[in-house]
């Protein structure tokens, strides 16, 4: 741990340098193989209990709690998004195959054309789903790749009518809780309120919305909207690491790991999108090729291990997890782009070089 710890004092010297307007609050932490942590709060956060609205990290934590459905049989990749979702099946989406919702594969949008005026009105999330469900795709599912939230708004929605059971609840108790996850949520929680950093104000074009309002907080949308701790993610990155088991305790099956994991568009490299992409995608995880400077929405640096997995966030997080080592990087702000993107970057590459 010498090494990471040294580097670890590194990371965190830049993020105090950076700290300010741009980048008001940050919660670092790293542990390596064994189990030893180094962690740093710099700004407004008092301590690494601190919350931060982590963005689209919440999509592979989605992922993996569905994951839990395909293995106890009650969900397959091959199935259509369509056979629990009917009225999906309109505009030739018929053939939306779950393993695309997981994938950015289904040609489905990452924002709908009346996003702005959806959130200005505080529509709930079932005008998001039924705006979903009359957009045409961008391209026929499985042909090419694009980043795409509303697949999982979808692949959220599938959850719901198998289980009978908000995605909230379902989250809390099938992955949460089992891995003493006792700091996040899918949406607000008002028991963990003052502990929130909240985030930099995002608007859209009218000015109109942003992360910050009572509205988005408790709408917990699948694509964007957990609060989660430092701690707390190191929880979901270990219990992968170590094949699906946790403090002793089997939560997911090893077949369950391994198919989050693989990269399941690698056989699509002669694809136009494929071509450009920086990172393979497991189900719901961005996987580091080599060559990425990327994962997930692309606050990650260039020297993250190839083979690792993990995604980021809009509101200025990055958590990845290095499978080789052991090796677990969770940087959580609440900075304002691109200051947010660079440091974030900058605090990887000091730790992926010391693995």
């Amino acid at each position: 741990m010498s090494d990471l710890r040294a580097a670890g004092e590194r990371a965190e010297g830049l993020l105090r340098t950076a700290a300010g307007d741009d980048l008001p609050a940050a919660v670092l932490r790293v542990e390596d193989g064994q189990g030893k942590t180094f962690s740093a709060s710099v700004g407004s956060a008092p301590d690494d209990n601190a919350i931060f609205l982590i963005a689209s990290i919440t999509k592979p934590l989605v992922a993996t709690a569905a994951a839990l459905l395909l293995e106890r049989g009650q969900l397959d990749l091959d199935d259509r998004a369509a056979t629990y979702i009917p009225e999906f099946g309109q505009r030739d989406k018929f053939d939306v195959r779950i393993r695309h919702l997981f994938t950015h594969t289904s040609g489905l949008p990452d924002f709908l054309p009346d996003n702005d005026e959806l959130r200005r009105r505080e529509a709930p999330l079932t005008e998001y789903l039924a705006s979903t469900c009359r957009q045409p795709l961008r391209f026929a599912p499985g042909t090419d790749i694009s980043y795409q939230s509303k697949g999982y708004l979808v692949l959220g929605e599938v959850v719901e009518r198998i289980t009978g059971r908000d995605l909230p609840e379902f989250m809390r108790s099938e992955l949460f809780d089992p891995l003493g996850m006792d700091s996040t949520s899918l949406g607000w929680r008002d028991d963990l309120a003052e502990r929130v950093i909240p985030a930099t104000p995002a608007e859209d074009s009218d000015g109109a919305w942003i992360w910050n309002t009572d509205y988005w907080r408790r709408l917990g949308v699948a694509w964007g909207g957990a609060f989660s701790t430092t701690a707390d993610l190191a929880r979901v990155f270990r219990l992968l690491l170590d094949e699906g088991e946790f403090a002793g305790r089997r939560i997911l099956g090893r077949g369950t790991v391994r198919m989050l994991l693989t990269d399941h568009i690698r056989g699509m490299a002669s694809l136009p999108a494929a071509k450009r992409l920086e990172q393979g995608w497991g189900l719901g995880w961005a996987i580091r090729r080599g060559g990425s400077v990327s994962l997930g929405t692309g606050n990650s640096g260039s020297l993250v291990p190839v083979g690792a997995f993990g995604h980021s966030g809009a509101t200025g997080t990055v958590a990845w997890a290095d499978p080789a080592t052991g090796t677990i990087f969770i940087l959580l702000t609440n900075g304002r782009m691109p200051t947010a993107r660079e440091v974030l970057r900058r605090c990887g590459n000091v730790i992926a070089a010391a693995i």
